[in-house]
């Protein structure tokens, strides 16, 4: 998300990420709630092995896929 690192709150809040950045509040599931983000985020494969987690920002994940979750 535009190289900024989003974080969950406080644990009574946790129910959605936000940009240090600029402010914007995203659900868990990356849709925004609050802006200034117009746009919701996007979803990637990724890989975990031996405790590293691997991103694939070559391979974004369908919309479809992510519902499942």
């Amino acid at each position: 998300h535009q190289t900024c690192i989003l974080r969950l709150p406080a644990a009574a809040e946790s129910d959605h990420l936000i940009c240090p950045c600029h402010g914007s509040k995203f659900g868990r599931d990356g849709k925004v709630l609050n802006g200034p983000a117009e746009i919701d985020l996007a979803w990637y494969s990724l890989a975990i092995e031996d405790g590293l987690v691997t991103v694939d920002l070559s391979s974004q994940v369908p919309p479809d896929w992510r519902a499942q979750l």
